[in-house]
């Protein structure tokens, strides 16, 4: 049993699935909300391999995950702080 269909929960049903493991994700709202709400814009280009490697990436989330290489495997932080802008 997973509890909620945030973007977390769907993403571990559908590994469990993928492994043979019956589930069921509750969520308290309608699937309506659920799919119209908003959802984070970023994921890192390591989540995106993940779940590509899992048959869960979609062909658009690896065509901008590919945009993200970087040369030699230098990788940048992006730092954030209570009330930077970046």
């Amino acid at each position: 049993m997973i509890i909620g269909a945030g973007p977390a929960g769907p993403t571990v049903g559908n590994l469990l699935r993928a492994a043979g493991v019956d589930c069921v994700v509750l969520e308290c709202e309608s699937r309506e909300f659920i799919e119209r709400r908003p959802r984070a814009g970023v994921i890192e280009e390591w989540a995106v391999r993940g779940l590509d490697r899992c048959g869960l990436a979609t062909a658009g989330l690896l065509a901008a995950a590919g945009s993200l290489d970087r040369p030699s495997g230098i990788r940048n932080a992006l730092r954030y702080t209570k009330g930077s802008n970046s």
